[in-house]
């Protein structure tokens, strides 16, 4: 349950701290997203630059900003509460007084902007507002932002994509691909380009950091819905479930509270996924073998 009191403590906070808004900002483009991040906090505004690909950023003195999300951070500076800002057992995400709140940062928006606040460092709070937010953008642009591991192939042209539950493996299959390279065991970007489905590391948190590129694209091969056994096999699952598997995994979308037109744009981009690749299960002992079913030398 959430602890009421904190949730409380969190929207009054931002309400406070945003009565001042930011002079420094960042402006950049995330996974397409075009977005100008105003922070009180410069050290934090230089770690998300050097974070972000070069090829993302943008420079507001030659680019016209008009379509630009704006973002207000407000960071933890100034938190005094007796309560640590994330002192609190659920990790959902709530909506109260039309604030949206998580374990890790709080933030509230309407047609014009988004405020926020969280710890300012890239971590958890960071990662969990950036996905929160990205998530329903990425499908206006025909992105779907899934929880996954993605693993590239030996030869690093095309990647395994892995689902599954809370627990069902994600992070261990990445832990056994070791010399394959891993984009997230988090968060994956699906799209399509000239007909392809190709998939890119979210870049918005997980165990391992990507090890390749954030921007890169790669073209997916096989898509698994993990299940931990004794043996390891694989096994075609019916379309019924591949539609529940894709849908369960799509990130921080309430089907049950958002508009129509976007149920109707995820239900299209999850139908088209699916036409593309199948989703297979994938029964598997915690054991580097099963890399030997998966992607055979």
């Amino acid at each position: 349950m959430i602890d009421i009191s904190l949730a409380h403590e969190k929207i009054n906070y931002l309400s406070k701290s945003s009565t001042l808004l930011p002079h420094n900002s960042l402006s950049f483009s995330f996974h397409s997203i075009p977005i100008k991040f105003h922070s009180n906090n410069e050290s934090f505004l230089n770690k998300l630059k050097e974070y972000l690909p070069s090829e993302w950023l943008i420079d507001d003195s030659k680019n016209s900003l008009i379509d630009c999300k704006n973002v207000y951070h407000f960071g933890l500076k100034d938190w005094n509460s007796s309560i640590e800002f994330d002192d609190e057992e659920s990790s959902l995400t709530h909506q109260i007084e039309g604030h949206t709140i998580q374990r890790d940062f709080v933030a509230f928006k309407n047609e014009n902007a988004t405020l926020c606040s969280f710890d300012a460092t890239l971590d958890d709070g960071a990662h969990n507002f950036f996905r929160w937010y990205l998530s329903p953008l990425l499908i206006q642009k025909n992105k779907l932002m899934i929880h996954s591991s993605a693993i590239l192939a030996h030869d690093s042209k095309k990647a395994y994509l892995f689902f599954g539950p809370s627990g069902a493996g994600k992070t261990t299959i990445s832990e056994l691909a070791s010399p394959r390279k891993i984009l997230s065991d988090d968060m994956n970007v699906l799209h399509f380009e000239k007909g392809e489905l190709l998939c890119s590391a979210g870049g918005v948190g997980g165990l391992y950091k990507p090890q390749v590129p954030i921007d890169k694209k790669y073209k997916i091969e096989n898509i698994f819905w993990l299940i931990q056994d004794k043996h390891s096999s694989v096994a075609p699952s019916t379309k019924k479930e591949q539609f529940k598997y894709l849908l369960a995994t799509c990130a921080n979308l309430p089907l049950g509270s958002i508009n129509k037109t976007m149920e109707d744009e995820i239900f299209s981009l999850t139908e088209n996924i699916l036409s593309h690749r199948e989703i297979q299960k994938l029964h598997f002992p915690k054991e580097t073998s099963i890399w030997s079913l998966i992607d055979p030398n």
